[in-house]
């Protein structure tokens, strides 16, 4: 038992102390999809992805006390956890759980003269207006729930106001320098008999208005994602070539080489930069882009490490019994260089996070609409003077995300190779 299974403990019980009703109405969500889809599956077609999303987090975030009790049981969780691992957790608990975190859709902005340029803590009121009433039927309820729980990026229901006077019949609500009449069977009326809601900008609110903590979220999501799928596609590349050149030597060695030197010789990011403006910038571009110029080094370990085991006696053995090349790759092979390869993904793990960053920062990274660290950090560095905590929460995240995977990098390596504890 250690400080991570009480961390993911901690943070599951106040991720549902806080928001428990639009918890168990995710779940809800979830089931009502299930119905539909072992009731009639031709009704797949009402399903909306980002409820589908929602309707899946929310049913892995119920499995979580199942699998923590698991792990405890096979005594996985052991002592002597770090700070950056700690960080890690709670930032991964955080942008995987963000959808039942978080009050409003990363880009949604409404009501910009009163909600822009907010700093953190700030509180502020809304009005929500109901909506068109749907029948009532079970698509018509499902729908409903559907619609009470996504969060859009455009919600016309939702009216952020400085204050509001009671009418007999009518409600006057304050924005700014206006006022605006509304009849009270419009507004969506609180249990506890309130016209108004009230919520916490908790990191402030950024030039458009938006919730800096929802997209802070997003953005590490999209970041993390674009690092992890271009490490898959890396290793897929490097690994398959590192072992061909290494393995078969002659034409194939020589020829995989110089074009790995050939793409060395270019600086890393001014090639990334031609093929983006080339073939245009969006989040797939990115990935291809930052895979393959990633799967270079790990080519070179690859081939290198399989150079020195490849005449040894353990692999002559295995090629005079007959196993197969992909056999001898998969079970002789892999194993025994699977620590150095491990360690290089780590350090390039940062170094992707590092170049997307920069990427975006300097508009060649994913699409516009995609939130990423790097473009908040690029609109937060023209409010610097007025808006401090737009550029200080993402530049934050992403020195601490990069101080967090080298150091678990260099934990692993002097893990894995005890001689470097002594240089």
């Amino acid at each position: 038992m250690t400080n991570i299974f009480f961390i993911i403990a901690i943070l599951w019980i106040a991720t549902f102390l806080i928001n428990m009703d639009y918890i168990t109405d995710s779940f809800l969500l979830f089931w009502s999809y299930l119905n539909i889809l072992v009731s009639d599956f031709e009704k797949w077609k009402l399903f909306n992805d980002e409820g589908l999303y929602l309707a899946i987090i929310a049913f892995l975030y119920f499995l979580i006390p199942v699998l923590l009790l698991y792990l405890l049981k096979k005594r996985v969780f052991r002592s002597g956890s770090n700070k950056y691992t700690i960080f890690f957790t709670v930032l991964s608990y955080l942008v995987f759980f963000s959808p039942l975190l978080t009050q409003f859709h990363p880009n949604f902005h409404k009501d910009i003269a009163i909600t822009k340029l907010q700093p953190p803590l700030t509180q502020k009121k809304y009005l929500l207006l109901k909506g068109s009433p749907l029948g009532r039927s079970v698509a018509g309820d499902f729908r409903q729930l559907e619609n009470k729980l996504v969060k859009r990026s455009f919600n016309e229901s939702i009216v952020f106001i400085d204050s509001l006077q009671l009418g007999e019949k009518e409600v006057i609500y304050f924005q700014k320098n206006s006022s605006t009449n509304i009849v009270k069977e419009k507004i969506d009326v609180i249990d506890n008999g309130l016209y108004y809601n009230e919520t916490i900008f908790l990191l402030g609110t950024d030039h458009l208005g938006r919730d800096l903590f929802a997209m802070l979220l997003s953005a590490a999501k999209v970041s993390f994602f674009i690092a992890v799928a271009s490490l898959l596609i890396a290793s897929a590349i490097g690994i398959t070539l590192g072992f061909l050149a290494g393995y078969y030597e002659g034409y194939t060695n020589i020829i995989i080489s110089r074009i790995s030197d050939l793409i060395l010789t270019f600086p890393s990011l001014f090639l990334v930069f031609l093929i983006l403006a080339l073939f245009g910038n969006n989040t797939f571009s990115v990935i291809i882009v930052l895979g393959t110029m990633g799967s270079v080094s790990l080519f070179k370990i690859v081939k290198v490490e399989i150079l020195s085991i490849k005449n040894k006696d353990f692999i002559k053995t295995s090629k005079m019994i007959g196993f197969s090349n992909y056999y001898v790759f998969r079970k002789d092979i892999l194993p025994n260089i699977a620590s150095p390869i491990i360690i290089n993904l780590l350090f390039l793990l940062t170094n992707v996070i590092l170049v997307e960053s920069t990427l975006s920062f300097l508009g060649l990274g994913a699409s516009i609409d995609t939130i990423s660290l790097g473009s908040m950090i690029q609109h937060g560095q023209e409010y610097m003077q007025n808006a401090w905590w737009m550029i200080f929460w993402p530049s934050l995240i992403l020195i601490i995300s990069l101080f967090t995977f080298n150091s678990l990098a260099e934990k692993l390596n002097i893990k894995l190779n005890p001689n470097l504890k002594n240089d």
